[in-house]
C-alpha cells in the first residue's frame, strides 16, 4: 500500500474509518483495512520507512493531504455526498450482497428466490440515509497529517 501512495500519489484516501478518539467497532476484515490504509498513508510520508522504495526505485515519499473515511460513527460524518443519482446501482449492488444480509446470513444459497431478492431490495433501500430531500452517504472528512487522524 505504501508504494502504491507513492507511485499513484492520490489526492484523497478512501477508507473505513479506523476511529476517532477510539478504535471503531467494525468487522475484523474491515477494522484491518482501515489500520493498514491509515498506517500506510502514514508510512508512505516518511523518507526512512520503506527506503528501499525511494534508494533503489526512485520513488518519493508523499503525503496525503485529504481523507474521506466511511462506515465509521455517524456523529463523526462531516460531509455528506448526494447519490440520487445512484440509488438504483447501489441497491442492486447491494441486494447482490446475500452472504452478508438477508436470508444468506444465517444459511446461505448462491441464488434467491424473486421474493428473498425483493426482500433484500427492500433491506438496502430502508438503509439509504437521507439529507435535505437527497440520497446521501455520510463521510469523516479529514485533513492534517496523518499521525493525527485519531484525535
Amino acid at each position: 500500500m505504501v508504494r502504491l501512495i507513492r507511485t499513484i500519489r492520490p489526492d484523497v484516501l478512501f477508507a473505513f474509518d479506523p476511529g476517532k478518539r477510539y478504535q471503531r467497532w467494525h468487522k475484523s476484515d474491515h477494522r484491518t483495512a482501515a489500520y493498514l490504509a491509515a498506517d500506510a498513508a502514514r508510512a508512505a510520508m516518511w523518507r526512512l520507512l520503506f527506503e528501499g522504495q525511494i534508494i533503489q526505485d526512485g520513488l518519493k515519499e508523499y503525503m496525503i493531504p485529504e481523507y474521506m473515511f466511511y462506515d465509521g460513527a455517524r456523529e463523526d460524518e462531516n460531509v455528506w455526498v448526494d447519490i440520487s443519482e445512484f440509488v438504483e446501482k447501489r441497491i442492486s449492488g447491494g441486494a447482490k450482497y446475500v452472504s452478508q444480509f438477508g436470508p444468506g446470513w444465517t444459511k446461505y444459497k448462491p441464488h434467491l428466490s424473486e421474493a428473498e431478492v425483493k426482500q433484500m431490495r427492500d433491506s438496502v433501500r430502508t438503509g439509504i440515509r437521507m439529507k435535505d430531500g437527497k440520497a446521501v452517504e455520510g463521510f469523516r472528512y479529514y485533513t492534517g497529517l496523518p499521525d493525527s487522524i485519531g484525535k
